[in-house]
């Protein structure tokens, strides 16, 4: 099939722009490439000193552009120096429309080829945009429906310069502080790139008097517990302006509740650090910080536990690492889901002198609010670099807040190795507000993964970022330990049509992973399994027999082809339903719905010899449906190209699951523990007692039981679920009976004005 027939390329060219594009190119050979590529730099910019700019618009069906879906890119001269593309601003667009949908031969399985761009960051100092930075813009078509635009599928390229390098302008990069105690002192540091000799930095209180000097302030807390505001300014004591100056809120927690949570405070967003975390500045065009994780073993001496199964992590060795930052959300995409994608598709240009990326897998992703997305990946490499190198590629892609900036070099640790497989991790949240995004990423070499996985889910899978102007206050629960058992229910959907024939193995492993996880974890579990073409459950029903699960988990590939996972568990569970007629959910029991499928949900679809009863009533709502009303969790394990137009991964999102890649074999043992995992606690954990309204701050934890503090371990310690707000015990930190249990915390209760 030829590349015309399902992609459609369209230009509305402004004239004048065209003809100074056009100059730009024949004249000063500037901004241009020669393969497939288009300069979008207006020569006469370069003396009207006006950035280029674009804005990214998602095309919804039947639009003037496509027939379908597509994205249209608008460039253009920020004449008026607001950092926004205003509408008579306009003066070029190309637009990309999906392709076509193909059908796979062998399965019939249909293959929407969405239309994709992904945003590349031109360093300065390079032979590119004559060494002045900017942007790349690459168009194409997923052609895999992986969702990521990769070399091969890349069909255009447009760079859009800046137009001359700029003074050096004084930047604040972040403030870094903590947690503070009423009464108690803490040094508040601020990290600011270009600071002239000539200049000062002053810390102002909110009623305008100067309350300390330099980069470091010492600040004593007052005895009421609240917000306090302060601003930090850069005065050019010469010419008497100021050159840069951000608002600081001190978050003042009660005297009785002693926490190490760091905090970094961005421009608009405060993010809270676990103590497992050291912070460093970042320098250069960034509002951020670098987090670098502690040594693993003196954490956890300092609690009573035996740690003879922890391996030390080397002082000098940076294996765990990774950053925060803040910046607009412009081209990145209307919503969460297509800002994430967005910032994935950078990563995946990012080339090496000697190697680049090969392989960027989404593993998993879980929902952690309407506008939070935590995503984990497997980033593979053509040959080995170190971490330190990778994470500032990473952070000049996607988090810099100056198109075609940089941030100050980063120097690798003497004892730093190479390596070619690594876990990406990220948390991305949408701050609708300030159409800004806050993200929180880490990086670790895939062979030491498995020593850091409870910092990776504290860090990256909770909400730890919140307003600046947040109100935080401070509570302790207090429990009479009981013996609690666990007592958990499941529901496994497996897909039994032909397509499965390449999944046994995958199915295999889950049968073994979950295995494992029940026999280890202590819960009174019952599973009952059914198919995607029937809400019958198999075997005997729901049973703990290991022998008669692994036989329900292979029905086998002769199912139908029309695969209605959802459709069928919707229907088991409904009243007179094959689960509900069996006397399940147990009484005091959680009920998990597993789906495994390498297929979309279909859950209307309904062949001509389907059963009058089978036939649905309508399309499935994700948000008004059994599962959300009954508070049933859903995960899904799933091909990662069908998330475009399936409802397995939504049904998951909404009803606070996860979704893991079905070809991640390696993964499936974590992703059953966490199934289980949070089957438990919300059966036998110990829920906070915090409104719904009000957001814990996870990384604020603290756990004593009988005065002892207990570390947060998911072996001998405690987790926390933010699904269902609860703490579980594990292993030797399981309290005895009437144990005195206090957990504290800090949480957000509302956005106020501060004192």
């Amino acid at each position: 099939m030829s590349f015309q027939q399902y992609l459609i390329i369209g230009m509305k060219m402004n004239k004048k722009f065209k003809l100074s594009a056009l100059a730009a190119c024949t004249l000063v050979l500037f901004g241009c490439n020669s393969n497939n590529s288009d300069s979008v730099q207006d020569q006469s910019s370069l003396v009207k000193d006006f950035q280029i700019l674009s804005n990214k618009i998602e095309l919804k069906k039947e639009n003037k552009y496509c027939k379908d879906n597509g994205i249209l890119i608008e460039f253009g001269e920020d004449k008026n120096k607001s950092n926004k593309l205003d509408r008579d601003e306009v003066q070029d667009s190309r637009y990309v429309c999906d392709g076509e949908v193909v059908v796979k031969q062998g399965d019939n399985k249909a293959i929407l080829k969405k239309a994709l761009v992904a945003i590349s960051n031109i360093l300065p100092n390079t032979s590119e945009c004559h060494g002045n930075g900017g942007r790349k813009i690459l168009l194409g078509v997923d052609e895999n429906s992986n969702n990521l635009l990769e070399k091969n599928e890349i069909k255009h390229v447009y760079d859009m310069c800046n137009i001359q390098e700029k003074a050096e302008e004084v930047k604040i990069n972040s403030i870094t502080s903590q947690l503070v105690q009423a009464g108690s002192t803490i040094t508040i540091k601020v990290n600011i790139t270009n600071l002239p000799k000539y200049a000062k930095v002053v810390w102002y209180d909110d009623k305008g008097k100067m309350v300390g000097e330099n980069l470091a302030f010492e600040y004593t807390a007052p005895k009421v517990a609240g917000n306090y505001n302060y601003t930090i300014k850069v005065e050019d004591i010469e010419n008497k302006k100021i050159l840069a100056k951000q608002s600081v809120v001190i978050k003042v927690i009660p005297i009785e509740v002693p926490t190490k949570t760091g905090i970094v405070e961005l421009n608009n967003q405060s993010v809270y650090i676990p103590s497992e975390f050291r912070q460093q500045p970042l320098s250069g065009d960034i509002n951020g910080a670098m987090i670098y994780a502690k040594n693993i073993k003196p954490l956890l001496e300092a609690y009573s536990f035996k740690v003879s199964e922890v391996i030390s992590t080397p002082n000098d060795n940076n294996e765990m690492m990774g950053f925060v930052a803040e910046k607009s959300a412009k081209e990145l995409g209307e919503n969460i889901n297509n800002i994430q994608n967005s910032l994935v598709n950078s990563i995946n240009q990012i080339t090496f002198d000697n190697s680049s990326i090969t392989d960027l897998t989404n593993l998993s992703t879980t929902k952690v609010s309407d506008v939070e997305l935590s995503t984990d990946y497997d980033l593979t490499l053509s040959s080995g670099e170190k971490p330190t190198d990778l994470i500032e590629k990473i952070i000049n892609q996607i988090a810099l807040d100056k198109d075609g900036g940089q941030i100050n070099d980063l120097t690798p640790s003497e004892g730093e190795t190479l390596s070619s497989e690594y876990k990406l991790n990220m948390n991305v949240k949408f701050n609708q507000s300030t159409d800004s995004i806050t993200m929180i990423v880490t990086l670790v070499s895939k062979e030491s993964e498995k020593r850091y996985q409870d910092i990776i889910v504290k860090t990256t899978s909770e909400s730890i970022s919140v307003d600046k102007a947040a109100v935080i206050k401070n509570k302790t629960d207090t429990f009479a330990a009981k013996v609690l058992t666990s007592k958990s229910d499941f529901l496994f959907v497996i897909d039994n049509s032909g397509s499965m024939g390449d999944e046994q193995n995958n199915i295999s492993t889950l049968t073994e992973s979950f295995k494992n996880t029940m026999q280890t974890m202590g819960i009174d579990f019952q599973v009952a399994t059914i198919t995607t073409d029937t809400s019958e459950l198999r075997g005997k029903g729901f049973t703990n027999d290991f022998k008669q699960i692994t036989a329900d988990f292979k029905p086998g590939t002769y199912g139908n082809g029309i695969e209605r996972g959802i459709y069928f568990s919707e229907k088991a569970l409904k009243p007179n339903g094959s689960v509900i007629d069996a006397g399940y959910p147990r009484i005091g029991a959680s009920l998990s719905v597993i789906i495994m499928s390498d297929e979309q949900s279909q859950y209307e679809s309904c062949g001509w010899w389907c059963a009058s009863e089978d036939r649905a009533e309508g399309p499935f709502d994700v948000k008004n449906n059994l599962f959300v009303k009954n508070g049933y969790r859903v995960y899904s394990i799933v091909e990662p190209t069908d998330a475009n137009y399936s409802q397995y991964d939504d049904l998951a999102n909404e009803t606070n699951g996860k979704t893991l890649n079905i070809n991640a074999q390696n993964e499936y043992q974590v992703f059953m523990d966490k199934i289980a995992k949070d089957s438990g606690a919300m059966s036998a954990g110990y829920k906070l007692k915090s409104i719904a309204s009000q957001t814990v701050l996870s990384s604020t934890l603290k756990v004593t039981v009988d005065g002892i503090e207990i570390p947060r371990d998911s072996k001998n310690g405690w987790q926390y679920y933010p699904q269902s707000n609860s703490v579980l015990f594990f292993g030797r930190a399981i309290p005895k009976e009437n144990s005195k249990i206090n957990i504290s915390y800090n949480y957000v209760d509302g956005v106020k004005k501060s004192k």
